[in-house]
Order: C-alpha cells, then sequence, then structure tokens
C-alpha cells in the first residue's frame, strides 16, 4: 500500500519505509528515515531544527537494531 503524507514534524515520518522529500514542487531526496537522518540534505536539516540535534536512530519494525 502507498500513501501520500505531508507532515509539519519530521518526526511523524519516522516509522514510514520510504520518505520522499520535496521542495518547491521538485523531489529533491529520497531514502528510509535512516538514510536520510545518516546524509546531509533537507531531512536532516529539518529534523535538527525541530530537535536541536538530529536524533539518533531508533528501533522500529522497519529499522530493527541488533540486540
Amino acid at each position: 500500500m502507498q500513501s501520500a503524507i505531508k507532515a509539519e514534524r519530521v518526526k511523524t515520518l519516522q516509522n514510514f519505509d520510504h520518505i520522499i522529500v520535496m521542495s518547491a514542487g521538485k523531489v529533491i531526496d529520497d531514502g528510509s528515515p535512516q538514510e536520510l537522518r545518516e546524509r546531509p540534505g533537507l531531512y536532516r536539516e529539518l529534523l535538527a531544527k525541530q530537535h536541536g540535534k538530529v536524533p539518533s536512530i531508533v528501533a522500529t519494525p522497519h529499522n530493527k537494531q541488533p540486540a
């Protein structure tokens, strides 16, 4: 199933499998939440702005971390 979501808070998107980042009507980046957090870009900048820093990766059903 595919969904299109507009989110004001980037943290809302953390449980999604794939995110497409758009600016001025154009796709500027895409990837999993983990991929987008790890590389420079608008998604990471917005996380930093909303949280004061880039949050650490949180284990979710889509990006489980080893125990």
